[in-house]
């Protein structure tokens, strides 16, 4: 097949699949690169295999992450198995192993400061409900108005991480501001419009006004949105909220995502309480009582 035919191919097989469109458009973008790379690179007789492998190990020497490489050999597993229906040796290349990073979380102090930090009432209304809810950046730029439901606190995440709904209490204070931001700027689809009408607003948006934010409080933190999601959890433990409550806030497909914020908070681990305090354990003979 030509290049452009098995690009074709590729995208239809994603959307048949219904992969979320910023999954297609990642995907595609590998597949273009490899199959760019194949044409430059061409040697020889070597194998497909031959190419994916030199491909992944140049993203990776160029300075990618081992999470953007990873996804690289996801999109070309289903290259190979589904649109050239050929073999993947998982020994000739190797998945690479998922690195165990602590993730970023703010104080809540910082989280504090921040906010109040921020006069512009969009602005503060998107970092407000980003923290408040603990949603995504995506999910917050693809949310509309009839998301949100004001006479119940809630809001409507539609075709979340994974492709799944879910319902998100909002808190009294960021519904407050968010009633406000709707007065003021009466957006007419999408909740956060972007600099032109009817548009969403954008990820890249989003990220400058929270490192805006923490450098006007004297920080010089290289933030992403993401890091309010962890904090969101992080502080909802430390505050006592449970795991399986927590879970559905976040939409975690598994519980052990969740879990894995309680290593962030040090005040769970000093509540830790052991039973065996509460027993009446003889004590061990030392030299002194042996000796009286």
């Amino acid at each position: 097949m030509k290049a452009s035919q098995i690009q074709q191919e590729y995208r239809s097989y994603l959307v048949l699949k219904n992969y979320r469109p910023l999954t297609i458009k990642a995907y595609s973008n590998t597949i273009n690169r490899f199959l760019q790379f194949c044409i430059i690179n061409k040697q020889g007789q070597k194998s497909a295999q031959d190419y994916a492998k030199s491909y992944l190990l140049k993203r990776f020497n160029h300075g990618n992450s081992w999470s953007t490489v990873n996804m690289d050999y996801s999109a070309l597993i289903i290259l190979f198995r589904h649109i050239l229906k050929l073999e993947w040796s998982y020994d000739f290349v190797p998945r690479p192993r998922a690195l165990k990073k602590l993730p970023q979380v703010l104080s809540v102090k910082q989280i504090e400061k921040m906010i109040n930090g921020i006069n512009n009432l969009k602005h503060k209304s998107i970092v407000l409900l980003l923290y408040s809810t603990g949603i995504r950046s995506s999910e917050l730029v693809n949310l509309d108005i009839a998301d949100i439901c004001l006479d119940r606190s809630q809001l409507h995440v539609r075709l979340g991480k994974g492709g799944r709904d879910r319902i998100v209490q909002i808190p009294t204070i960021t519904l407050e501001f968010i009633k406000a931001y709707l007065w003021k700027y009466n957006p007419k689809q999408f909740l956060f419009e972007g600099q032109t009408k009817h548009t969403r607003y954008s990820a890249s948006s989003i990220r400058n006004i929270i490192v805006r934010a923490l450098h006007k409080q004297g920080s010089q933190l290289k933030v992403n949105p993401h890091a309010l999601r962890h904090s969101y959890a992080t502080h909802h433990i430390m505050n006592g909220t449970d795991l399986i409550s927590l879970q559905k806030q976040m939409g975690h497909n598994n519980i052990k995502t969740t879990i894995s914020y309680i290593h962030l908070c040090p005040s769970v681990v000093q509540q830790i309480k052991h039973p065996i305090e509460k027993m009446e354990i003889n004590k061990p003979l030392t030299k002194l009582s042996v000796t009286s």
